[in-house]
């Protein structure tokens, strides 16, 4: 019997998966790679036993998960690769059409509440599109036929590296309105497991508990190792990761209520 754990491979969660694979016994666990909307499905249907899966997922489905405690992928403020690139200040979107990548789940929500709920603009289409693919995308090309595109994780890093005339961060945004930070994964398993595959979760979460506290001091020995390092120079990597939040603490857990409150009857 093996634990089946989703592994999203964005520079978010290098450390914590780099650092858990290096240090840790992880020869029964099977890595399961994908993006955020994909591994939700995944866990939805049962074909993973534990993933960091967008906070929505837990927050439609708390009777099926329970959450790894003390664990998140959060930002008090600037999540630095949650980013909305538009032709025009974020007051003229009205009525315009934005894309969303079609890799997101819980950004795409945060996205529509921040419009609704906190900047009173009514968006007038949203249309989910695959993410661009390379370095980055000129801004005619991502933008072509939208006015507004939200990537997320390392397409939406790649793509703020080029020139746009307008980049807002949905973290700094949703910090901005209510002084909270924002959640986007939890450490999210089901309630269903088997007792073996119960045994192995515990095991895990004593791991990633380990893990959370190791990678805060571990960022420049980790920054060479990154795959984004191609791409990134080290000091941005580390930057980007200061700014994230891997606790999960009861600000935390207030923001996702909020969030849960807000969305409504959005949370299907």
């Amino acid at each position: 019997m093996r634990l089946r754990v989703g592994e999203i491979c964005y520079a978010n969660l290098f450390p914590v998966f780099y650092t858990l694979k290096q240090h840790f016994d992880c020869s029964k666990y099977d890595f399961i790679q994908g993006v955020p909307a994909t591994l939700n499905k995944m866990l939805l249907r049962g074909d993973l036993d534990v993933s960091p899966s967008s906070s929505v997922e837990y927050l439609a489905h708390p009777d099926l998960y329970e959450y790894i405690a003390g664990q998140s992928v959060s930002s008090i403020g600037p999540s630095g690769s949650i980013l909305l690139f538009s032709k025009y200040p974020l007051k003229k979107l009205e009525g315009k059409t934005i894309s969303i990548s079609s890799h997101s789940a819980t950004s795409a929500l945060l996205l529509k509440v921040i419009f609704e709920k906190f900047e009173g603009v009514e968006v007038g289409k949203y249309v989910q599109v695959d993410p661009p693919v390379g370095e980055g995308s000129r801004e005619d090309a991502l933008l072509q036929g939208f006015d507004a595109s939200l990537l997320i994780g390392d397409a939406a890093l790649k793509e703020n590296r080029l020139s746009h005339n307008h980049v807002y961060d949905l973290g700094t945004l949703w910090s901005a309105h209510t002084g909270l930070p924002f959640v986007y994964a939890l450490w999210t398993a089901r309630k269903d497991l088997t007792e073996p595959r119960k045994k192995l979760l515990q095991m895990l979460t004593s791991q990633v508990i380990k893990v959370g506290y190791l990678v805060k001091f571990a960022y420049p020995a980790l920054a060479p190792l990154a795959p984004q390092s191609a791409w990134m120079a080290e000091s941005e990597l580390i930057s980007y990761w200061e700014n994230l939040s891997y606790e999960l603490t009861s600000d935390h857990l207030k923001s996702m209520e909020l969030f849960k409150k807000l969305l409504g009857s959005k949370l299907q």
